[in-house]
């Protein structure tokens, strides 16, 4: 039990339980319930695609833990098969290319005014989780929510003083009242009458998001894409820095690139989009992927019963060498680039697999990407003078991610 409750005590643990003793899979008790953690691709592929009518919950039904019906509903916890059918299917065509092609526009005005408050720093050497976090947090704002954090916002450097930042870290441990501050006025497409139904005809809809759903998909959009983009950019821009070589061959890569949706991908920008799975692969957004057993079944010759958690230790499955080669600890992006097939490996697993992925994954690539190739075209990007790289990951008990220590870097404009 103390692996969940400490820094790293997840990494930890699969060391300890799974590398080191050279197995695969282990199972234990969680209290009374029973837990199974594995690296096994046979045993996650079944879990998450092919026997995902029994597993089509993360967690075991026992209400918000605490923290409000709204974090209850949200799209990455709801429990009730029906439910989650509904809300996803209610979700998904906000991320259709059409959709994407429109919200990466905002992308690139939000952009423009980022790239006015870096020149305001004058090359001085500024925390990187600021500016990835302001670009974040601004993107996300503006593109699913309709919000312009920027009225507010002159000088890069008031950034965490601004309410929605101050909000934002509120609702990191949140209670049910402090969403309204930042989420309802950028209710969006999300509040438009077609889509709102009552509490009563929930339960037989195919489509449509109750108020209580609507508060609480605004808050997984808002904190996960937050959280997970900017630390996928803080650490890109870090091994850029890091290696003068490699940013020149993604300069080369993408300048003169035309900012257009269709030129986002790993086709038109192989280099650009491995430096980023490679820092997915080092650095997961988030380390355990979960499954909750709904009904008994067999997967992979093995007896699942009804209420067994299946949880899956990314961290550990991102840097076995079995999977991955003798260099699995290493960043090196060119393995993408060698290998493309390792973008849909079933031992890669940033975002999640199955019908329950993430499913601002692809959001959460273009804006990634169009960062990416926008400022590494107009900026320099180095390390301060004396500043040591060895930056290393320390996982949280909330499953997101931190870092070592401050990555301060240099933005100098080209």
């Amino acid at each position: 039990m103390g692996h969940y409750i400490k820094n790293d005590g997840y990494i930890e643990f699969a060391e300890r339980e799974l590398r080191e003793k050279n197995r695969k899979t282990v199972a234990f008790y969680r209290g009374v319930d029973p837990v199974i953690w594995t690296v096994d691709t046979e045993i996650i592929n079944d879990v998450f695609v092919k026997h995902f009518s029994s597993f089509t919950s993360r967690l075991k039904p026992t209400g918000s833990m605490g923290q409000g019906k709204d974090i209850r509903e949200a799209l990455n916890v709801i429990t009730d098969p029906h439910q989650w059918r509904r809300v996803r299917q209610t979700i998904s065509p906000s991320f259709s290319n059409r959709q994407l092609t429109e919200m990466l526009e905002i992308i690139k005005d939000r952009l423009d005014i980022l790239e006015e408050q870096i020149d305001g720093l004058e090359g001085e050497a500024t925390d990187v989780g600021t500016i990835a976090g302001k670009f974040t947090m601004d993107g996300t704002l503006s593109a699913a929510m309709g919000i312009d954090m920027n009225e507010d916002l002159k000088d890069l450097k008031d950034f965490e003083n601004h309410p929605a930042v101050r909000h934002f870290y509120n609702l990191m441990n949140p209670g049910p009242s402090m969403f309204f501050y930042v989420m309802i006025p950028g209710l969006g497409l999300l509040a438009d009458e077609q889509l709102l139904i009552d509490k009563k005809s929930a339960k037989n809809a195919q489509r449509g998001l109750t108020e209580t759903e609507i508060i609480s998909q605004i808050f997984v959009i808002f904190v996960a894409g937050y959280e997970t983009t900017k630390t996928l950019l803080q650490t890109a821009f870090y091994h850029l820095a890091k290696d003068q070589k490699l940013q020149q061959e993604v300069l080369k890569e993408v300048r003169g690139l035309d900012e257009h949706y269709d030129n986002l991908n790993p086709k038109k920008m192989p280099l650009t989009c491995a430096v980023l799975h490679e820092c997915l692969r080092l650095f997961p957004p988030v380390g355990i992927h979960l499954r909750w057993c709904e009904a008994d079944t067999m997967v992979n010759g093995i007896p699942m019963t009804r209420g067994a958690s299946i949880e899956v230790p990314v961290d550990l499955l991102h840097t076995m060498e079995e999977y991955w080669g003798e260099d699995a600890h290493e960043f090196n992006p060119y393995r993408f680039i060698e290998d493309p097939e390792l973008e849909k490996a079933p031992f890669f697993l940033p975002f999640g697999a199955g019908p329950r992925n993430c499913i601002g994954l692809r959001f959460a690539n273009i804006e990634a990407r169009l960062a990416i190739q926008r400022l590494v075209s107009n900026y320099e990007v180095s390390l301060p003078e004396g500043f040591v790289p060895d930056i290393k990951l320390i996982r949280l008990p909330s499953f997101f991610m931190d870092f070592s220590k401050e990555i301060k870097l240099h933005f100098k404009r080209r």
